[in-house]
């Protein structure tokens, strides 16, 4: 199963409505074509429209899930929130110190909010997330992993909410196996200080992986661990 589904909505919706990004991507094709580098990342989502700029598109994503439906007057409050200190606003997407992100509120895609709680994570963070915030860094250096990161932080604070880091980084248990695990609830995993949850899912070939969260705590400590990287 395809996690964060809601992710596709983010990666395309600027492309294939040819917004600002679409038309920078648009413009670099030709130098792409000379074997120059594209300063956009990677993603599956653009390989029909964009096919020429596949090897180098896209960067990390994440959502933060949180505990009531959102209002226009929250969404208002997100986008304030996550654009803060943004170079240039437009529309979904925004720039932070020159690096390309795009926001999304709501389950934009049919299925995202559901997605992220296939694994019972419910269960282990005793209530039931209502809605959905996502994120998604346009490039994939290590400062868009930690403009990311922070992004998410102030959203998950702000929300009281958890982030989703739509995968398994690189502390906490490991769930990856033939059939799904229970969610856990792990406190200063890796001796960093926080709560981590973990999640197993379904892939499309039929195995489980992981999948983990956290809360503000953590995700502040996360930020300052050198191994710091999100998930793309």
């Amino acid at each position: 199963m395809y996690r964060l589904p809601q992710i596709v909505d983010l990666l395309t919706r600027d492309l294939f409505a040819e917004g600002p990004i679409a038309r920078r991507i648009g413009a670099h094709v030709k130098n792409f074509e000379r074997g120059l580098q594209n300063p956009f990342g990677r993603h599956e989502s653009t390989k029909r429209r964009f096919a020429p700029t596949l090897a180098t598109m896209a960067g990390p994503t994440a959502a933060i899930l949180v505990r009531a439906q959102l209002t226009n007057e929250h969404i208002e409050s997100v986008r304030a929130i996550a654009m803060s200190g943004a170079d240039a606003i437009q529309g979904h997407d925004f720039w932070l110190k020159g690096r390309p992100f795009i926001l999304s509120v709501g389950a934009q895609h049919s299925g995202a909010l559901e997605g992220e709680l296939e694994g019972g994570l419910e269960l282990a963070l005793g209530w039931q997330p209502e809605d959905i915030i996502s994120v998604a860094a346009m490039c994939n250096d290590d400062e868009d992993h930690r403009l990311l990161a922070e992004v998410c932080l102030r959203l998950c604070e702000s929300f009281d909410g958890i982030v989703s880091f739509g995968g398994r980084i690189a502390v906490g248990p490991v769930h990856d196996s033939s059939h799904g695990s229970d969610p856990l609830r792990i406190e200063n995993p890796s001796g960093l200080p926080g709560v981590l949850y973990a999640t197993s899912y379904e892939t499309a070939a039929g195995s489980y992986v992981t999948a983990h969260f956290a809360d503000a705590t953590f995700m502040r400590a996360w930020l300052t661990n050198p191994g710091l990287r999100m998930i793309k």
